[in-house]
């Protein structure tokens, strides 16, 4: 046995100082990066389906694409033999297949690269990207299926990560422990980095790499994005060569094409969703509504999740000190045995020396009986003690009964909260990029909106400046006409004066007769009051301004020129009779109300 042992321990020591000897080779730090010092190498993301911030001195990954892989290839990281280090965690993650990988050996546009990922499940896969396509190099399983290791920790427990490559020699250990050393035929020179599965939730305390040789390569520094690494359907493979030949031409990112992409679908959309904006903006209303709702909830819940932690703290503080006590009643229970075992065993030595000694036995015998009468009271105490124990232990188990049923309720209402609280958070996501996108819709239509309002505006300025010309127009016509008229009459009383005719004699008199007889019937038939109509004109006129009482009414467009206001007929009379001896004998007398 003792030969084995020492066989064992050499061995032992050799592998121990190998492995030190292998790792002390690699002393030339390429990247040290802890999380709880200012880092630029890997990117702070806060998009919809990635999240990638600094969260308590470690790297928070979150990854709700279900669908592809995200790489990030730390720009500063070229080496040919190299020795990488990480801890990393993955989950809690209701995906099984939450993986992570990290990646050695890559090249700069991700066309080639050696990759050992980890899901939380405790199961590893090896693979080698290259021709847009992944190979599986484990010895275990070469058909891409995960493989079962014991040193590789499930989710929600920390795990560390060593990647020795060593002149085409790969060794990969977890936990300190070799998982699988295997080889590669892609290029010995090339990046490191991670790539996150599909749906994933992980942290990063540490990322670490160091080399063999002492090289500072300077890189320029472009930032890796997104990249769906395999599609099955052919259509998306013959786009995947399209964009890694454009990259090569003109040194483009992937990302442009797929933003170019996106920039179409999203201009489709407006054009559809145009129609339907004031539908939509009522809609908006009811979802901020929604929204509010939902924020609400979402405190509740939090709440009621923050009071749930606290009894369940409290609760397994209670559990601690009920062990501690059941642990102590147990230690106590076992130094009773021992110590009745001893007194047995006393009893014994003294039973069997009691033979042989025969002045001394009644001394011992007192004694012996001072003893049994110790050892009865101590079994006594002893009964005591185990049935207090058994009662405690009885109503301990039924205290830890009742506390595990309050804990499983608890938890399970803890589970329904948390998928009504996701559910919550992904309603209000998706409420929040259509209110987003609405927005930037609106904004557009506005613009628009905007803009036809001006043009609208001057518009109206021509049409305003076009009507004051046509009202310009119309008046000096009508003066036109007016003065045509004037004109005309002019030529016609020219015309009767040349041919010695009077036309006033001719007409007016037997006209005048009729109409003053006509309105004397009617005004005196009438109880209004009277006043003398001097004449009705379409445009005004300054010939009656020297007469008292003068009064103007204006109606249709033509200005009725009136004097006085009388109640008496014969006085209305007489006062015409006066208009006329000034000249105007046009004038006769109307009704008007009192």
């Amino acid at each position: 046995m003792q030969i084995k042992f020492i066989i064992l321990s050499v061995l032992f020591s050799i592998i121990s100082v190998s492995n030190y000897a292998q790792n002390n080779n690699f002393q030339y730090k390429v990247l040290n990066i802890n999380f709880s010092e200012k880092q630029d190498d890997f990117p702070i993301v806060r998009e919809n389906d990635n999240y990638f911030i600094i969260d308590e001195n470690e790297y928070l990954i979150l990854r709700e694409n279900n669908e592809s892989e995200y790489v990030i290839i730390l720009e500063e990281s070229y080496t040919e033999n190299s020795l990488l280090k990480s801890a990393y965690k993955l989950g809690p993650s209701e995906n099984i297949n939450s993986s992570i990988g990290f990646i050695i050996r890559a090249n700069k546009d991700f066309s080639e690269a050696l990759i050992i990922e980890v899901n939380n499940d405790g199961k590893y896969r090896i693979k080698q990207f290259k021709n847009n396509n992944y190979s599986y190099l484990s010895k275990k399983n070469r058909k891409g299926k995960w493989i079962k290791s014991k040193s590789v920790n499930k989710e929600n427990i920390y795990n560390t990560i060593e990647i020795i490559d060593n002149k085409n020699k790969i060794t990969f250990k977890s936990n300190n422990s070799i998982v699988e050393e295997f080889e590669s035929n892609i290029n010995k020179k090339g990046y490191s980095g991670i790539l996150i599965g599909p749906d994933t939730k992980s942290r990063l305390k540490y990322f670490y790499l160091n080399t063999d040789k002492q090289e500072q390569i300077q890189i320029k520094k472009e930032k890796i994005q997104e990249a769906p690494i395999i599609k099955t359907n052919e259509k998306v493979i013959a786009e995947n060569s399209i964009k890694v030949d454009i990259i090569k031409e003109n040194k483009d990112s992937i990302i442009i094409l797929d933003l170019k992409q996106k920039i179409d679908q999203t201009n489709l959309k407006i054009e559809l969703q145009a129609k339907q904006l004031q539908e939509k903006e009522y809609d908006i209303t009811q979802l901020e509504n929604w929204i509010k709702e939902i924020e609400n909830n979402e405190t509740k819940a939090n709440l009621l999740i923050s009071d749930l932690e606290l009894n369940i703290k409290e609760k397994n503080t209670s559990l601690e000190t009920i062990e501690k006590r059941n642990s102590d009643l147990l230690n106590s229970e076992e130094k009773l045995e021992k110590k009745i075992v001893t007194l047995k065993e006393e009893i014994a030595k003294l039973k069997s020396s009691s033979e042989k000694i025969t002045d001394k036995n009644i001394l011992q015998l007192k004694s012996l009986k001072s003893n049994s009468n110790k050892i009865k009271a101590l079994e006594e105490d002893l009964k005591k003690t185990k049935n207090s124990a058994d009662k405690s232990k009885e109503e301990n188990s039924k205290k830890l009964s009742l506390l595990e049923k309050s804990v499983n309720k608890i938890q399970e209402e803890n589970t329904v909260i948390f998928k009504e609280k996701n559910n919550l958070s992904n309603e209000i996501k998706s409420l929040k990029n259509e209110k987003e996108n609405l927005n930037n819709e609106i904004t557009l239509f506005k613009n628009q909106l905007n803009a036809i309002s001006t043009k609208n505006k001057s518009l109206k300025n021509n049409i305003s400046i076009v009507v004051k010309k046509n009202k310009n127009l119309k008046k000096s016509l009508e003066i036109q006409v007016a003065e045509n008229k004037y004109i005309k009459e002019i030529f016609v009383y020219k015309d009767f004066e040349l041919n010695e005719v009077n036309p006033a004699d001719l007409v007016a008199n037997k006209l005048i007769e009729q109409i003053e007889t006509e309105k004397e019937k009617e005004i005196a038939q009438s109880d209004s009051t009277f006043s003398i109509q001097l004449a009705i004109l379409k445009f005004p006129t300054t010939e009656f301004n020297h007469l008292d009482g003068l009064k103007v009414e204006i109606a249709n467009g033509l200005y009725k020129y009136l004097v006085g206001k009388y109640i008496d007929l014969n006085d209305a009379n007489a006062a015409m009779r006066k208009i006329n001896n000034f000249g105007f004998k046009n004038a006769y007398i109307i009704k008007t109300s009192k």
